[in-house]
């Protein structure tokens, strides 16, 4: 816990040596925030968070990766060309031409997760320190660590924000094309993309969200049967057992209300944006997915993957409501939003143990499957 812990105060030591200027109407309502951050102290924080994931010996499927790269490192191409998602193999061999020790394979992954992830939050948010806070209280750090295949293509994904923006369809299939050779799911993007290019609360949409929640109420199995039943022949098989299963996991009820917060939020504040805001339109578009998914987990944990990909745009999000507070409110909103992530961070993280066999951290915590491959 205390590494934990740890880590959350390095990100309020960050949060204080940033500054902010701020322009308010007369209503005393934020329209603007100029941010900025001591770069070098920025910088430093990256590097800080990726060499203590990258040097991690457990938390997920750690271990799994280790042994991908040990076991497809000194392949040739040829031999990959009909093997599924091919593109993460390659990956593997262009790395192992320069190392052959796993733990630098899980330095470089969380390397460019992580600084693609940091450049779009410093491009893209209008308050820093309150990404950079949740990037760590709600789980996206931690969730690097252990969805680390899922998680390169959802940080290349997020770098590639402006893609969105501006509305370039064509090269944001591509790339999700491309990198569904290193996790297949980058296809679901696909049509996410045109879901979230439109008014986040229409009247339409509205209804639709209403009518998919009374849905999942009275009709919750049925439609994750039906889900199990068309994917059962495709590349998403495998999810086909712990789809149906009886003893399927389940999300933790305090879990999806957390994460519908933003949804929520936007939903409170939409008269303060107009239509045509796209940044508002994409951000809530993505916040009302992953409300939906979420509470889908209520009757599998599977669907928490897919709202991996949607969940990350809440960093923007919620900056950008924060921001319309009115002066008179904003204190009091402020202080119990930071103590309350900081609540549900800890709880969070409580049963989560760090092991790193280089830095002797919880050694004895490693597992015999792992510790082979520093031996």
């Amino acid at each position: 816990m205390l590494l934990w812990l740890a880590i959350l105060a390095s990100i309020f030591f960050v949060s204080l040596l940033s500054t902010k200027s701020t322009i308010q109407n007369t209503n005393g309502v934020i329209l603007y925030v100029k941010k900025s951050v001591w770069k070098p102290i920025y910088i430093l924080l990256t590097v800080g968070l990726v060499v203590f994931a990258g040097f991690r010996s457990g938390i997920g499927d750690t271990g799994y990766y280790m042994w991908n790269f040990e076991k497809y490192r000194n392949l040739t191409f040829d031999k990959i060309s009909g093997m599924k998602e091919p593109g993460f193999k390659t990956f593997i061999i262009l790395l192992g031409k320069f190392f052959d020790n796993p733990q630098y394979f899980l330095l470089v992954c969380s390397a460019i997760t992580i600084v693609f992830i940091f450049i779009t939050l410093y491009r893209y948010s209008e308050n820093l320190s309150i990404s950079l806070f949740l990037f760590v209280t709600l789980g996206f750090y931690v969730s690097t660590m252990n969805g680390l295949r899922q998680y390169l293509v959802i940080a290349t994904l997020f770098l590639a924000n402006d893609l969105l923006i501006k509305k370039k369809m064509l090269p944001f299939i591509i790339l999700c094309i491309l990198l569904s050779t290193v996790h297949t799911s980058a296809f679901l993007m696909i049509p996410i993309y045109f879901f979230v290019n439109t008014e986040a609360w229409s009247a339409r949409k509205i209804i639709v969200v209403i009518g998919f929640l009374i849905a999942l109420l009275f009709f919750g199995d049925n439609i994750v049967n039906l889900i199990a039943d068309e994917i059962s022949d495709s590349q998403y098989g495998n999810y086909t057992e712990g789809l149906t299963s009886a003893n399927a996991n389940t999300a933790n009820v305090f879990r999806v209300a957390v994460v519908s917060v933003p949804a929520i939020l936007s939903f409170i504040l939409r008269k303060k944006f107009s239509f045509d805001d796209r940044e508002y339109n994409i951000y809530s578009n993505m916040a009302i997915l992953t409300a939906l998914l979420y509470c889908m987990t209520l009757k599998n944990w599977v669907f928490a993957r897919v709202a991996m990909y949607t969940n990350i745009y809440s960093l923007l999000l919620y900056p950008m409501l924060l921001n319309q507070l009115s002066k008179k409110h904003k204190s009091l909103v402020y202080i119990s939003f930071y103590l309350l992530f900081t609540v549900y961070y800890m709880w969070d993280v409580k049963n989560l143990t760090y092991t790193s066999y280089y830095f002797g951290i919880n050694k004895n915590f490693i597992g015999d499957f792992t510790y082979s491959f520093y031996s």
